[in-house]
Parts: structure tokens; sequence; C-alpha cells
């Protein structure tokens, strides 16, 4: 199953936005629906095709954390899958560190009060 992931990625012009919903959706260790496996091929995967992904995965983040996004997948946890990336790839992270960190400080700035 793992190849056939890879070789379909490696070969496409595009990452569907769709394909890439499903992928991040296994992600996140809350997510009690998912199985420990898929969770691991879904990381595999992402490891293996981190050129591929790289940039929709950033995008796919900056939407998620900005509120942009119209139709988000409400089973993508954003928490647990930077968690989970950070894990597989790490270098796909550096583009949204920022936008962590930004949230991490409004969260502690709430907690204060």
């Amino acid at each position: 199953m793992q190849t056939i992931m890879v070789v379909l990625l490696e070969e496409s012009e595009d990452v569907r936005e769709d394909l890439l919903s499903i992928l991040l959706s296994t992600l996140g260790r809350e997510n009690k629906g998912v199985a420990m496996a898929a969770r691991r091929l879904a990381m595999n995967v992402i490891q293996q095709c981190v050129g591929k992904l790289e940039p929709s995965i950033k995008q796919f983040l900056l939407s998620l954390m900005s509120g942009d996004r119209k139709l988000v997948n409400s089973q993508v946890e954003c928490h647990g899958v930077i968690y989970d990336l950070y894990c597989c790839a790490p270098q796909i992270l550096s583009g949204v560190l920022h936008y962590v960190t930004g949230e991490l400080l409004v969260i502690g700035d709430l907690l204060a009060f």
C-alpha cells in the first residue's frame, strides 16, 4: 500500500487537496478513530514524499491556522498533525513555525488571565 501511494504521489503533477486532506486526517494522537497502522502509513508516505508534499502541506497548515480554509476537513486536528509532521518530516514545518509560536503566545496570554 505504501509503495502504491508513494508512486501515485511522485508521478502526479500536483498533489490533490482531497488526497492531502485524507493523508493528514490520519495524523494526530487524539484521533481515536484511526488505527495506529494507518497513522504510521501516512507518516511513512509523507517522509518518503517530503519533496513533493512539502509545499502543499505548508499551504494547508497555513490556511488551517489562519482560518482562511472554508471547507476544512473536520477530522484534521492541527496540533496533532504538527506534532506527527515534526516526528516524520520536521523540515516541512520550517515555513509555519512562526505561526505556531504566535499561536502559543496567544494561548499563554489567555491562560495568564
